[in-house]
């Protein structure tokens, strides 16, 4: 394969990860929507805040293109662009993890209480249904 297709394709890659980085903060925001309106149950997705990891893949994009633009540049900065990469990749599973605790216990400090159809979740993936009232649990 060519350099120039798969230059194309990690700009495919790219806008995918927008995309599902616009697809998290739009159910970030409706979430706290439904809390500040107190909508009486609320679903919160935990596996949505996975899709933040795709914010590494443009990053490896544009390490290649650097690798591959100025290659004398790249051979002397590896050491640290690999570190720059890995600290990034870390940064975003820590952020992913913290922005499912805080939106987790603002959802728990508003009066929402985990409906008892769902009291454990089974997995980060999973969804878990919130309501104010048990009486209201989907």
């Amino acid at each position: 394969m060519k350099k120039v297709y798969a230059h194309v394709m990690m700009g495919g890659i790219d806008v995918a990860a927008v995309v599902g980085m616009l697809y998290f903060f739009s159910v970030c925001d409706k979430l706290l929507m439904e809390i500040e309106r107190q909508e009486l149950s609320l679903v919160f997705d935990g596996g949505a805040a996975y899709l933040i990891l795709m914010l590494v893949m443009p990053l490896i994009h544009a390490y290649s293109l650097v690798e591959y633009f100025f290659p004398k540049t790249f051979a002397v900065r590896k050491n640290i662009l690999n570190v720059l990469l890995l600290s990034f990749f870390v940064a975003t599973l820590l952020s992913k993890i913290l922005i499912n605790d805080w939106l987790e216990s603002t959802i728990i400090s508003r009066g929402y209480e985990l409906c008892e159809s769902n009291p454990v979740k089974l997995s980060k993936y999973s969804s878990s249904t919130y309501a104010l009232n048990p009486v209201h649990c989907r």
